[in-house]
């Protein structure tokens, strides 16, 4: 008997699966060649996969475009291109900006497919955006009540959906289940390392000043993440300058995931000092290596539920050099234990799931069980 087809993915929103992101990408890092074991999947990303992409996988690289100044204002264009000449059953549409699609794509009535969306974070709440960015991400998202399927990757965010009477399923990010090291052969236990992009929202600056509150009494702090276009990373180069002699904080700018991993195998706190995230899959990966961790007060960091003594007020750099010196002191109780979460294996299985894109069966073999 002839092999069942496989189901045909596109997914839409990564700007690559390389392992140099966070969002979107780290989740379609993970999603990609998991789907890939059951289903043919095309991936449309921004820049090129590096090395040959697992069997079943398709990168489609968008061509290079500024158009309107943004790469993604093409990306939006190619994919309807992608999903008018080439036949999918099921379309992935990660982060709600790209929700926009699903109208358009249902326009194409020669195109039979089902749509799911995921969303990871709201960001129109962020004061960078102007007004018609702002009222263009609310209208993408209001269209992912077309969709098939809803993902959120929170709690907070299912009950922001509901709000406006969209119905989606929680699944959370995952974590790696790989036997770690014990803390006593970290080497850097009196150091703090924080990971995510340099913005406005990521809110370095305020473990700055909670550095320079501790003085000669602050641990090294190393900042990891590439600037965005906001000037952030000039700003907080500016409150480097005037650091106090003793107080130790570098920035290394960006770096692959294989060294972040190894940093936090290596070091004795993660800090996460965020205003806004939606679920941190820097914060996922911190716990699933095994490092002390501690948390701004924000609803998405408290999605994970975890007792209050991991939580400091990310507006007060006195809450967050207090944390510090209490985590650093007794590190253990700031371990969180990573059984209390999915590994990507089942967080990725329960999305196929929903998404009910295993191999399909075909019309015979149904008839003849019968």
């Amino acid at each position: 008997m002839a092999a069942e087809p496989l189901h045909r993915i596109l997914v839409i929103g990564p700007r690559g699966i390389s392992g140099h992101e966070g969002g979107v990408e780290k989740f379609a890092e993970e999603f990609v060649p998991r789907a890939a074991r059951q289903a043919h999947v095309a991936v449309l990303c921004l820049s090129a996969a590096e090395g040959e992409p697992p069997e079943n996988v398709e990168v489609v690289l968008v061509p290079k475009s500024k158009l309107l100044n943004t790469d993604k204002a093409f990306y939006l264009l190619y994919a309807l291109w992608v999903y008018a000449t080439r036949p999918f059953d099921r379309v992935l549409i990660l982060g709600m900006n790209f929700a926009i699609l699903i109208p358009l794509f249902k326009m194409m009535f020669w195109r039979r497919a089902e749509f799911y969306a995921r969303t990871g974070s709201i960001d129109y709440t962020l004061p960078k955006w102007g007004r018609g960015m702002r009222l263009f991400m609310r209208l993408s998202e209001r269209m992912m009540g077309l969709a098939d399927g809803v993902v959120a990757v929170a709690p907070s965010l299912k009950r922001h959906l509901d709000g406006l009477g969209i119905t989606s399923r929680v699944i959370r990010n995952g974590l790696d289940r790989e036997l770690r090291p014990p803390a006593a052969s970290r080497h850097r236990m009196r150091s703090v390392l924080t990971v995510g992009r340099i913005t406005p929202q990521k809110n370095y600056g305020v473990l700055i000043d909670a550095a320079k509150v501790l003085a000669d009494r602050a641990p090294p702090v190393t900042i990891v993440g590439g600037a965005d276009l906001s000037g952030e990373a000039d700003h907080l180069a500016l409150k480097l300058s005037d650091c106090p002699e003793g107080v130790a904080v570098e920035m290394t700018g960006r770096l692959g995931r294989p060294e972040i991993l190894e940093m936090l195998r290596d070091y004795g706190l993660f800090v996460n000092c965020s205003h806004h995230e939606g679920m941190s899959n820097s914060v996922m990966e911190a716990i699933q290596e095994g490092i002390p961790v501690v948390l701004s007060d924000i609803e998405a960091n408290r999605d994970l539920g975890l007792p209050d003594r991991f939580y400091f007020d990310q507006n007060n750099p006195h809450s967050l050099a207090a944390k510090i010196e209490e985590a650093l002191d007794a590190p253990q109780d700031f371990v969180v234990d990573p059984r209390d979460f999915d590994d990507w294996d089942t967080a990725i299985g329960n999305f196929l799931r929903f998404m009910n894109a295993g191999a399909r069966e075909s019309e015979a073999l149904a008839a003849s069980a019968a």
